[in-house]
């Protein structure tokens, strides 16, 4: 009976010594740090397969097998569900090895590897350089990546606003001419001296605002809206006339375009602009003729709109993050015809006359066979007597701009 029972226990002690040479030791975990300033997690091992995301350097990860040049990792975000894929074997550095497994052949202990030491240093080893060129060479295969916005990511500039104001200078030619004719009419049929002095409206305050979006590396696409306004007042005495004579200019015009267009930054400070926009534009006169006592005026505002084109360039200095200072000289073209409106007619007789039309530019001729422009409203194209050569006004916006401003990023 004893010799039985020594036979059981001696049987059951091999057996319990057999069972772990039978079974191989489960699936460990193998620790990893990303060595390279991005590493790309593919869905699968392969270096045409999805990139999954990308995780920035020092993160570390766990692995549970490795297929080839690829190890099996997981990685669980502060906030988000774990992921997991593949990743090349050149991107990490292996922090804790497999521990050795024992198989079933094997009856000769068999000395553990010596132990790897933690790769916390500054300066990466030849091995990490190497790895991070291999990385770099990955990512430029698929330059498009995935990235979960649970992973942080180096900030880009998405949009931007500019804001600026400066000058520009326009033709406004018409109104420069009804002007000038009008005080060079009255100044020769008067006195029959020669044309007077007016002072002509050129400069026009300029202020704007543009919402750029990046489309591609160093190209934005905006969109724009400006306000330009201009007006010049001249008084103009008529000399030797009884009585006295003197006449009185107020040309003024605004604009407001809105625009589209493409910037290219070549360099880092410098861009060019080019683009198309459509302008509403309102412009009008103001002429007071007083004789002694007595006086005239006419008042008129015409409006109208049409498609032109800008072009631009402009230097760029960063003052924070977020935050620069810009420069920009820009050219358009634009003409506008078809201006309607409505003139007022009131003198020091109490008379009040209003007519609505179109803005013509025609002119008048003296005795003495010289001819003079004026502008008016008038409710259909001149064709008196003493009217020559009538048309519709044509007002010319095309001139140049000098703005300074400020860009805000987002």
């Amino acid at each position: 009976m004893k010799k039985n029972k020594v036979t059981i226990l001696l049987i059951l002690a091999g057996f319990l010594l057999f069972i772990p040479n039978m079974v191989k030791a489960g699936p460990s975990q193998i620790k990893l740090k990303v060595i390279t300033e991005l590493a790309n997690i593919r869905s699968n091992p392969d270096i045409g397969s999805t990139v999954i995301c990308q995780l920035p350097l020092n993160t570390i990860l766990e692995s549970t097998k490795k297929e080839g040049e690829w190890y099996a990792v997981t990685f669980t975000p502060e906030k988000g569900e774990t992921i997991s894929g593949y990743v090349h074997e050149s991107l990490v550095l292996v922090l804790e090895e497999e521990p050795v497994r024992i198989v079933r052949e094997t009856i000769k202990p068999v000395e553990s590897p010596p132990e790897k030491k933690d790769a916390q240093v500054e300066k990466p080893s030849p091995v990490e350089k190497k790895a991070a060129e291999t990385a770099r060479r990955e990512k430029h295969v698929l330059s498009h990546a995935i990235v979960p916005s649970t992973i942080k990511k180096s900030k880009t500039t998405r949009f931007d606003i500019l804001l600026s104001g400066g000058l520009s200078y326009m033709g406004a030619g018409i109104l420069n001419k009804g002007a000038q004719g009008l005080a060079d009419y009255y100044q020769k049929i008067t006195t029959g001296q020669g044309p007077g002095e007016i002072s002509s409206l050129h400069w026009a305050g300029a202020f704007g605002a543009e919402f750029n979006f990046s489309v591609f590396p160093k190209t934005n696409l905006g969109i724009g809206i400006d306000f330009l306004s201009g007006k010049k007042e001249s008084l103009f005495e008529i000399p030797d006339s009884t009585p006295d004579i003197s006449i009185q200019n107020s040309p003024n015009v605004q604009v407001v375009p809105i625009s589209l267009t493409v910037t290219v930054f070549p360099f880092s400070h410098f861009y060019a602009k080019t683009g198309i926009e459509i302008l509403f534009a309102e412009c009008g006169y103001s002429y007071l003729i007083q004789e002694g006592e007595a006086w005239q005026k006419w008042e008129g505002t015409a409006k109208g709109q049409n498609m032109g084109f800008l072009g631009a360039v402009g230097l760029e200095w960063k003052l924070h993050s977020f935050l620069s200072l810009f420069v920009e000289i820009k050219g358009r073209t634009s003409r506008i015809r078809s201006l309607k409106g409505k003139d007022t007619y009131t003198d020091s007789g109490g008379l009040t006359a209003v007519e609505e039309g179109t803005l013509y530019l025609y002119q008048t001729k003296t005795a003495d066979g010289k001819f003079y422009d004026l502008l008016f409203i008038r409710n259909k194209r001149p064709a008196e007597a003493g009217v020559y050569n009538a048309e519709e006004a044509v007002l010319d916006l095309s001139g140049i701009s000098l703005r300074t401003g400020f860009k805000i990023k987002f």
